[in-house]
């Protein structure tokens, strides 16, 4: 006769321990203090959560389109100021100036067209903007599309830059997403199109 390992032995009356301590309906058991190497167990406080039931079909919660959720990204015709640093090299960097960021007049142009400004404020930051890396999409529901301008976007100096751009979106478009991706910044800007 072969005998069982010295680990199955062991296990079989540990398991039958483990399901046999289990605590009842209502009670459950208290972490040990510190120090004191014992659980206790004691009355529940809370009730328990009703099972559902398998006659009962589970239905998805109601819906109320008034309570779906604001847009999380900022209101068409509002600025988002981002800080870059001043000074032309990094060694020479004195502080931040905040560079805004505004997506606004945004319209139906055409059938399957929006089209909208961006405009970018440039302080006095002792150097040319860059805005050649600069990335701008719609987003109408059906996924991100690139916008198209006309107007290159390359370098600029301080002041005031506005750029004329359009998206092709679907025909019934509601809520009109316009994401920016910019030296390392994702801006999201909201909005129904008039």
């Amino acid at each position: 006769m072969r005998s069982l390992p010295l680990r199955a032995a062991l296990l079989a009356p540990i398991a039958t321990l483990a399901a046999c301590s289990a605590p009842e309906p209502g009670v459950e058991i208290v972490p040990a203090e510190p120090g004191s190497g014992t659980a206790t167990a004691s009355p529940s406080t809370h009730e328990p959560s009703p099972s559902p039931s398998a006659a009962e079909p589970s239905s998805p919660p109601a819906t109320d389109p008034s309570s779906a959720p604001e847009p999380t990204g900022t209101p068409f015709g509002e600025s988002v100021a981002v800080p870059f640093p001043v000074g032309a090299y990094e060694h020479e960097f004195d502080g931040t100036a905040d560079v805004l960021y505004t997506v606004g007049d945004v319209a139906a142009t055409a059938p399957g067209t929006v089209g909208f400004t961006l405009t970018v404020e440039i302080p006095e930051l002792g150097r040319v903007f860059g805005m050649g890396n600069m990335t701008v999409t719609c987003d109408a529901g059906g996924g991100r599309v690139a916008a198209a301008t006309g107007d290159g976007l390359g370098e600029a100096e301080a002041g005031t830059h506005t750029f004329a751009m359009e998206c092709p979106v679907p025909g019934d478009t509601g809520e009109l997403l316009v994401a920016i991706e910019h030296h390392d910044e994702r801006l999201e800007f909201t909005g129904i199109p008039d």
